[in-house]
């Protein structure tokens, strides 16, 4: 049985890659002439910048992936206990990461600390209603935690507007730990990982995020064709069972290709267009998810022109500090090898939900302002050495309210065209941990699907792709 995988980002590669160790046929098309979507790493003056994710958020199903992929000695962890901050009133902040930490902070009000501390004892449940994180925030534990921590800490992970953004769908934990506990944190608490177990952390490789992709790619090896778009979809046959003809461009040359099975992991306006010709339904689900845009800015700095210290994860801005950019990532700090000897590197993020206009900018402009304001906040003297600049129109997709409600749509429609299956960070998560967990679901999925179409065939016999199901 064959299986056609389109998108080859993160998710379609991990997809296809699953696919491959299921003993399933599979071919991966990408329409550009890379794979791996928005996560890319280069190497600029002997800097080393990322173009997108700047880490990822370790779990279970990626290590088990690092591992297969022999990428473990690339691995590399970042401290948990380094300092995060918070610009307010146009300083660094420290982040509180515990009970002692949160008596002493600045950025929040004795009231909203007592509030904090007290949640255990003060039961509530969520409404029924789907819930902004922003009116979550303010029902439980009042206006400068939202402003001053979580608009900040949304902007930083969803580049979202807590406004609009759906708890349930973009904290789904959260949500549950007040659902069962009636408290956030008693939830947070009896959810912990028992001791000596190795906790989620953030990750990158040696040689940037980049290298996941790379070892993704040469394990697949013909099994991926990049340069190929799809242009049309139909439902067929394909080797005497229903199945779907591909109409591709691959590299200027028309073809069709036959498959049992479909897998969509490209973003939504793509997914759109071409679920679009098997049914009219997807094309108005997939149209209803919101994209943010975002710029990424990278620039590196000898260390003496830096006059404030930068160990530590980086800083976020709330709204309300009226700035272009929404935080800083003190790349050098993170990881090791992202800047030479004596040399530091940062990376800001300019746009999001809350800052669409900003993109009407020119690329120009947005690094200009960029470096300008984390050149003042960080009290850095002269231009940088190198400097990097990506823009992303539809950077991360977002869970904004009534975003579940689409999703169990979406799961009800492909109920009705069996072999079709969609993957993508628009489904549980749009972290590179969860597109990975995301993928790998849709890959069983695929293989109990081929499974089963294989029992269904008159006169078949057991084969070693049965046994494995």
């Amino acid at each position: 049985m064959r299986t056609i995988v389109v998108g080859g980002g993160i998710s379609g590669l991990v997809c296809a890659y699953r696919l491959r160790q299921l003993g399933q046929d599979v071919l991966l098309l990408e329409e550009s002439q890379r794979a791996g979507g928005v996560i890319g790493t280069i190497q600029q003056n002997n800097f080393q910048f990322e173009l997108g994710p700047q880490s990822f958020l370790s779990n279970p199903t990626l290590l088990e992936l690092i591992s297969s992929l022999g990428l473990d000695g690339e691995l590399l962890r970042a401290d948990a206990k380094a300092p995060r901050y918070v610009l307010l009133d146009g300083a660094l902040r420290k982040v509180p990461l515990g009970p002692p930490d949160l008596l002493g902070t600045s950025l929040l009000s004795f009231g909203t600390k007592l509030r904090l501390l007290s949640e255990p004892w003060r039961r509530s449940q969520p409404p029924d209603r789907d819930e902004s994180v922003a009116a979550f925030v303010r029902r439980k534990f009042g206006k400068d935690l939202l402003e001053n921590l979580v608009g900040p800490l949304v902007s930083g992970i969803h580049a979202g507007d807590p406004e609009r953004l759906s708890l349930r769908s973009a904290f789904p934990a959260v949500h549950q730990w007040e659902a069962e506990h009636g408290s956030v944190l008693r939830g947070a608490i009896k959810s912990r990982p028992p001791k000596g177990t190795l906790r989620p952390g953030l990750c990158s490789f040696r040689e940037g995020v980049e290298s996941l992709v790379r070892a993704l790619t040469a394990t697949l090896g013909d099994a991926l064709s990049t340069g190929t778009r799809v242009e049309r979809v139909k439902r067929g046959k394909a080797n005497g069972r229903s199945g779907f003809e591909v109409h591709v461009n691959r590299r200027g040359r028309e073809e069709t290709l036959n498959s049992d099975a479909l897998v969509l992991a490209v973003p939504t306006q793509a997914a759109a267009a071409i679920a679009g010709q098997i049914s009219e339904t997807f094309r108005e689900l997939l149209g209803r998810v919101e994209y943010a845009p975002v710029a990424v800015v990278g620039a590196g700095y000898r260390r003496e022109q830096v006059g404030h210290p930068v160990e530590g994860f980086g800083f976020l801005v709330p709204r309300k500090e009226k700035l272009t950019v929404l935080g800083t990532v003190w790349s050098s700090s993170l990881f090791p090898g992202r800047a030479p000897e004596g040399m530091v590197s940062f990376t800001s993020f300019v746009g999001g939900a809350t800052n669409t206009q900003l993109m009407g900018l020119s690329n120009e402009q947005i690094a200009k302002a960029a470096e300008g304001e984390v050149a003042r906040v960080l009290r850095i003297s002269g231009a940088p050495v190198s400097r990097m600049m990506q823009r992303w129109e539809r950077a991360l997709p977002q869970y904004n309210l009534g975003h579940g409600n689409t999703i169990v749509a979406l799961e009800q429609e492909l109920r009705r065209f069996p072999g079709f299956f969609l993957a993508g960070n628009y489904l549980s998560g749009a972290s590179v941990g969860c597109c990975a967990e995301q993928a790998v679901k849709t890959a069983g999925e695929v293989h109990e699907y081929a499974a089963a179409q294989a029992l269904a065939e008159p006169g078949h016999a057991e084969s070693d792709f049965q046994k494995q199901a």
